[in-house]
């Protein structure tokens, strides 16, 4: 490569990785931003009103938008962000096959993935076509304040609001910076997600699918609340195309996060996907892991030899209530081609095999797939547990290749494999990741937060603080530190702690349902 384009990839990677360490502060405050920041009653506010992708969509058009074709459509079933320039009827026509991935992205958005590699992780999700998302993660608290305060301005002002420098820009969420890497190389990739988070953690997360909408649109069907497709920006009635699962309260009481469906057509092959991080802890009162323990035991073969660890019962109760779901799915949808995936945080093994087959009673035929290792452990230097998987029916989604599904193992990446891992490989080098401490001032400059009034002082956007610049810089800095652990942290840092998976399915001559 010439030194010029090494120079721009070098740039482009920088803007995706100075914005990522935007979230560095959620955890470790300035100690003399007083003067600069927020203050800590509206940083309290906005974490308890802070709604994630759907107010990220309603503030679309006035922070993210601005000259790019990024459309969205914001509802309380889902929020859908996708170019405004391609025809989705363009996917009918179709033909050949399309590949569906699945990843768990590893805390995309937030302070423990500083130094992700948004172009690198774009490179690997644009070898497919629907690439079903785990762990996207909000905003953090004082960010979204900000971003809140520069929005009202904007609307308050008829968007003349001064701006202190002109390509300004605000705190983006991981799964939109995400999207626009990811429509750098395909302008037709969208994106349709929970839209609030959910689970484990003090911020909970989103589940989703990346799609490509000139090869993949998205279909309106009757599972989804009718009443809740509303886009909340006109309170105009909108195409039904997603929600989380509608599980029965008495299931939904005992489970970390509910699964995000969506159903897709390509071609004369459609089918409804659903996605889902399955918990990782534990349920937090005996009498839940109980409850938890007798619903999967109550499907057992034997019964008396049901005795699953008390870590993997709430997961597969998850799965359990998940598969309940599949017959009204189907019935409703007229659909049989359903496709659950995502991060199990279960293995499929001898050991596990009837765990599994209690979990996934409900749905006959959906057996579990994909034995291949998928997450990294830096402390082994090695791949370890195969927690992501597809659950199909082989007899009912015959357009798909089951013997293609496999975990695309970015581990092995070295300078004579295919174009993406050759990229991977050259992060790997040390050089390469101190490039991008060298060039992130370049978009530090533009980085923009809101300035609360005071007194006769009117509300403004202002610049970083050089605090707030230093501890951008140290974050780089931490993060390159944990990369020269070993090749695995490096990998872990620029792009997940999972491998993600992948499938073949051909676009059949005319549709089978």
């Amino acid at each position: 490569m010439g030194k010029n384009k090494i120079t721009l990839a070098l740039c482009i990677c920088a803007i995706a990785l100075v914005a990522s360490s935007l979230f560095y502060f959620q955890d470790h405050p300035s100690k003399d931003t007083a003067d600069f920041s927020s203050t800590a009653a509206e940083a309290a506010k906005a974490s308890s009103t802070y709604r994630g992708p759907l107010d990220d969509c309603l503030q679309n058009a006035a922070l993210f938008r601005r000259s790019s074709h990024l459309a969205s459509d914001c509802t309380s079933n889902y929020v859908h962000f996708y170019p405004d320039n391609v025809n989705p009827r363009s996917a009918e026509a179709t033909t050949g096959e399309i590949r569906i991935g699945s990843f768990n992205l590893f805390h995309l958005g937030d302070n423990q993935s500083s130094m992700k590699h948004l172009g690198l992780v774009a490179k690997i999700m644009n070898q497919w076509d629907v690439v079903g998302a785990q762990e996207m993660m909000p905003l953090p608290a004082e960010w979204a304040t900000a971003n809140a305060g520069i929005y009202d301005l904007l609307n308050n002002n008829n968007g003349n609001v001064k701006f202190p420098v002109d390509n300004w820009n605000v705190a983006m969420p991981g799964y939109l910076r995400l999207l626009l890497s990811l429509q750098a190389l395909d302008p037709s990739w969208a994106l349709i997600l929970q839209p609030t988070p959910e689970g484990e953690g003090s911020s909970g997360e989103m589940a989703g699918f990346f799609y490509r909408s000139q090869k993949v649109r998205l279909k309106e069907w009757a599972y989804c609340p009718a009443d809740r497709s509303v886009d909340l920006k006109s309170n105009n009635r909108i195409s039904n195309y997603g929600c989380l699962l509608q599980i029965p309260d008495e299931q939904r009481r005992l489970m970390s996060r509910v699964a995000f469906t969506a159903y897709f057509q390509a071609g004369n092959f459609d089918f409804v996907g659903v996605t889902t991080h399955v918990r990782f802890r534990a349920a937090d009162t005996e009498a839940e892991l109980k409850e938890q323990t007798d619903h999967v035991c109550s499907f057992h073969a034997n019964a008396a030899k049901c005795k699953p660890a008390k870590d993997e019962v709430g997961r597969f109760f998850e799965v359990a209530a998940i598969a309940n779901q599949f017959k009204d799915i189907k019935q409703i949808s007229g659909d049989k081609d359903v496709i659950f995936t995502g991060d199990f945080n279960l293995q499929d093994d001898a050991k596990s095999k009837d765990l599994w087959a209690a979990a996934l009673k409900s749905a006959p035929g959906y057996i579990v797939t994909q034995t291949g290792l998928t997450t990294i452990s830096i402390k082994g230097a090695k791949m370890i547990s195969n927690y992501d998987h597809f659950v199909v029916d082989p007899s009912a989604l015959k357009e798909c290749d089951l013997k293609s599904i496999h975990a695309f193992d970015f581990t092995k990446a070295d300078s004579s494999q295919d174009p993406v891992m050759r990229d991977i490989a050259r992060f790997l080098n040390p050089n390469m990741q101190n490039l991008f401490l060298q060039d992130q001032q370049n978009y530090m400059v533009t980085l923009t937060k809101y300035q609360g009034g005071r007194g006769s002082t009117p509300a403004s956007v202002r610049a970083l603080s050089d605090k707030e610049k230093a501890d951008m810089q140290k974050s780089y800095s931490e993060a390159v530190e944990r990369m020269k652990a070993n090749k695995y942290g490096a990998l872990m840092e620029l792009l997940s702690d999972h491998v993600p998976i992948e499938m073949k399915c051909r676009i059949p001559a005319r549709d089978d349902d």
